[in-house]
């Protein structure tokens, strides 16, 4: 017979009537009748058991990824993986920055020391050239088209792709902040296979245009809105709001304003803890995990029936990011390649540069990252939500900051027993 255990990364909800389980490597959520609660009770007071292929429960848990083979290493398991995800032959990913210049001028993002250049012709010929010629034999190619504000360049964005549109299963994805993100752009950028939008809003109009504002101080929360009551209709838009101690409580007033302009239901919406990133937020102001997890849980239960999902139930991230990834590149506007986001334009972050790429592999940088361990702390060995976060966020740790945890971490429990609720209450509308 074969033997299983339970899985180290199961997340479990003892109550009254039955349990819950979520297991952080599937995303699978389980919830259990008294009947087989009584059933699952035994099986955890053995360190293994035989797996019954004819029995429901053993059946739902395995499916689940809750219960394993009982020789697994699971944390080892997960180390292998994510090797093969980061170093493996089949797909490759582009992060492209037309320009580095934009609209806003938002008081976090405009450091000192940052280049505000602009693609020229022989740049946009060789990040052609780059993108084929790396791209060659991959499944799966995905280009994600940043800034800057890269709608100020929408004429590149379009040469590009039509350069590389003969590269088969092509997908591609924008980060704008919205002020131009009109009908007549989404629809061009869908024709462009764009198909997926990020825009972030900073809560109301009065704390909005002023950490997302134009030069002259006019209005952008307003302009962004009525740009996604028609984009919406031809892209998938993510909203991302970005959220610290001075704004949370504004948070929901988002939604409010997100209803008025009948984009509830259109419209993706996630929360964001600002952090000290290149000087984005003060210490005092900025969240700390746990209290970050605390603040989502709350603002997920205060606004669960309002058309918008915030349960976050996350699962396995092999790869953990690009930046730890071989075949991931962010191409700036002068042909440099950098591994992390937070590093473009950046001279001295570079790790290669598309007009030399014989030597990228050479590069101090570069191999900094793609040498990175996943397990970076000890403490996450044996982390249950492992899975998820992977060891944290690789720009942190390489940086030498402490640690950084997944909200899951904190919250798991809280958003299983919302995702109940959510799921009861859709049941008993659908029933009367």
């Amino acid at each position: 017979m074969r033997k299983m255990k339970l899985s180290n990364y199961n997340i479990i909800d003892w109550c009254e009537d039955g349990v819950t389980i979520y297991n952080t490597y599937s995303g699978g959520v389980l919830g259990l009748n008294a009947e087989y609660t009584e059933k699952f009770k035994k099986l955890t007071e053995n360190e293994e058991f035989e797996y019954d292929p004819e029995d429901d429960l053993s059946q739902g848990l395995l499916n689940g990824n809750m219960i394993i083979d009982s020789n697994i290493d699971e944390a080892e398991a997960i180390i292998v993986q994510n090797k093969l995800a980061r170093f493996g032959n089949e797909s490759a990913s582009y992060t492209i920055a037309p320009t580095l210049e934009c609209n806003f001028r938002c008081p976090y993002c405009y450091e000192n020391g940052k280049r505000y250049n602009t693609m020229d012709e022989r740049v946009l010929n060789e990040t052609i050239n780059f993108i084929n010629k790396t791209s060659e034999n991959k499944s799966k190619v995905s280009v994600v088209w940043y800034g800057g504000e890269p709608l100020l360049r929408l004429d590149l964005i379009e040469k590009i792709t039509n350069g590389i549109k003969n590269i088969k299963n092509y997908q591609a994805q924008i980060v704008t902040n919205g002020y131009y993100l009109t009908e007549e752009r989404a629809i061009k950028l869908k024709e462009l296979n764009v198909k997926y939008a990020q825009v972030t809003i900073d809560g109301p109009p009065e704390i909005h245009n002023k950490r997302r504002c134009l030069p002259n101080g006019e209005d952008t929360f307003f302009v962004i809105l009525k740009n996604l009551q028609k984009a919406a209709d031809h892209l998938f838009i993510n909203i991302r709001v970005n959220v610290d101690k001075t704004n949370m409580k504004l948070a929901d007033r988002v939604l409010d304003y997100l209803e008025e302009y009948g984009l509830s239901g259109k419209v993706g919406l996630y929360l964001a803890p600002v952090d000290q990133v290149n000087d984005s937020c003060t210490a005092p102001n900025c969240y700390k995990d746990e209290e970050f997890a605390v603040e989502q849980t709350k603002f997920a239960r205060r606004n669960l029936s309002r058309g918008f999902n915030f349960i976050d139930l996350p699962n396995f991230n092999p790869s953990i990011c690009g930046a730890v990834s071989a075949d991931c590149y962010i191409i700036d506007p002068l042909g440099d390649i950098y591994k992390c986001w937070d590093h473009i334009g950046y001279a001295e972050e570079k790790v290669g540069s598309i007009f030399d790429t014989e030597n990228t592999v050479l590069n101090a940088n570069y191999l900094k990252w793609l040498g990175y361990d996943p397990i970076f702390y000890k403490d996450c060995h044996d982390c249950k939500v492992l899975p998820i976060c992977m060891g944290g966020c690789p720009y942190k740790n390489l940086k030498g900051g402490k640690m950084s945890c997944d909200a899951s971490k904190f919250n798991a429990m809280e958003m299983m027993k919302l995702l109940a609720e959510a799921y009861n209450s859709e049941a008993a509308g659908a029933n009367a």
